[in-house]
């Protein structure tokens, strides 16, 4: 049984976008995807009532402090340089579109400065 509640939010801006987080306000989740508007609370007693894993979520939100499901958009960039802590948290898919994970580090060859390691 959950020990938390977890409050499931969607994408104003991605309207199949959802936001799952601990926190009931939604800080937590990310701003370039928001605004967010609440929408349901799951308590710790209540089965588990979304059509996602719920181990893959509670992961999540403790690696994270959010979970992301749905179509992520893909936000244009006019800069040529990304900062460490924007990549760390992305998402990560495998061929067929499905989430595998999160990039929690990267390692950086210092000469080229391409990255070479994403854990």
């Amino acid at each position: 049984m959950r020990r938390t509640s977890y409050y499931v939010f969607h994408s104003t801006t991605a309207p199949d976008l959802r936001g799952i987080t601990g926190d009931p306000d939604g800080a937590r989740l990310p701003v370039s995807d928001g605004p967010w508007t609440r929408e349901r609370q799951i308590d710790p007693n209540e089965p588990w009532p979304l059509d996602v894993n719920q181990a893959v979520v509670e992961f999540g939100v403790l690696e994270n402090g959010f979970y992301l499901w749905g179509p992520i958009p893909q936000h244009a960039s006019s800069k040529p340089v990304i900062e460490s802590d924007r990549v760390e948290g992305t998402a990560v898919f495998d061929l067929q579109g499905h989430r595998i994970g999160t990039i929690k580090r990267l390692l950086i060859e210092k000469v080229s400065g391409r990255v070479v390691y994403v854990v």
